[in-house]
């Protein structure tokens, strides 16, 4: 048994582990939807969304009528992003999704990001000059 054991020790302790470069998930809820994005990559996503906005290390942007706000993080080689959404005139949340456009000139630079997670999560940002359009969704559910 004692051997057994050892065994299993060192195949575990010479296994490599890999974790994902990026993550996106998705928490739904009827009165808000939250969405986390997490990216490992010096020229990633989050990475070239924030350089479109003119962010430094931080980003924080708030809709006029508070019911979309994003916060943004990075440093060399990691970045995070979290989206709230409530339910409002720009944002409609349903079943287990949420799709939001926001008329705003704060973005006047053209930019799209996507992010899929292994468990279906979904999520899409698409800026310019007319504005800012969201989706966010788990698994089944389509823009």
């Amino acid at each position: 048994m004692k051997k057994i054991f050892l065994f299993l020790v060192s195949v575990l302790g010479s296994a490599q582990v890999f974790a994902a470069a990026d993550s996106v998930a998705v928490f739904h809820r009827a009165e808000k939807v939250g969405v986390l994005l997490n990216e490992r990559a010096a020229v990633g996503r989050i990475q070239q969304f924030m350089d479109a906005v003119g962010a430094d290390s931080r980003f924080r942007w708030l809709s006029v009528d508070e019911s979309v706000k994003i916060e943004c993080a990075r440093e060399d080689v990691r970045a995070t992003c979290t989206i709230r959404f409530l339910p409002s005139e720009s944002v409609a949340i349903q079943g287990r999704s949420v799709k939001a456009f926001v008329a705003t000139q704060d973005f006047p630079q053209s930019f799209e990001m996507t992010f899929e997670s292994s468990m279906e999560d979904r999520f899409i940002l698409q800026m310019g000059q007319q504005g800012l359009w969201l989706w966010a969704g788990k698994r089944g559910e389509a823009p």
